[in-house]
């Protein structure tokens, strides 16, 4: 199952155009749960580190234990980052929030890869 997983993340990534380099690094922790760690670049330079540890099984959705994903330009400034760092415990649907930019933090849902990948698509076709 957590195999399975791992290659959706890879067909994922590759239907993404503006994706121009992948680094996966992906641990299988037993049949249902595993680590994933990521590294894209993008047509401008810009990359994206994300890391999930989740579970999945049959007819139950994808349950992430933790996830980053971490967009900075080519010059590593932070453009966005979500996480579930429970250090905003006040933001309502803490422990999920979004970075925007270097100060900003706003209360988020929790995202997947293939929402954050849409937002950065956005910017790409903007």
């Amino acid at each position: 199952m957590i195999d399975e997983y791992f290659r959706e993340l890879q067909t994922l990534i590759a239907a993404f155009p503006f994706v121009t380099a992948v680094s996966l690094h992906t641990e299988r922790r037993s049949e249902t749960i595993g680590f994933v760690r990521g590294d894209l670049t993008f047509q401008d330079g810009s990359l994206l580190h994300f890391r999930e540890y989740v579970r999945v099984g049959e007819n139950i959705p994808v349950e992430r234990f933790t996830y980053v994903y971490h967009y900075q330009s080519v010059e590593g400034q932070r453009l966005f980052r979500y996480d579930n760092t429970n250090h905003y415990p006040g933001l309502t649907g803490a422990p999920h929030h979004k970075h925007m930019g270097e100060n900003n933090v706003a209360s988020s849902q929790a995202p997947d890869l293939q929402i954050v990948l849409k937002e950065i698509g956005s910017i790409f076709i903007s």
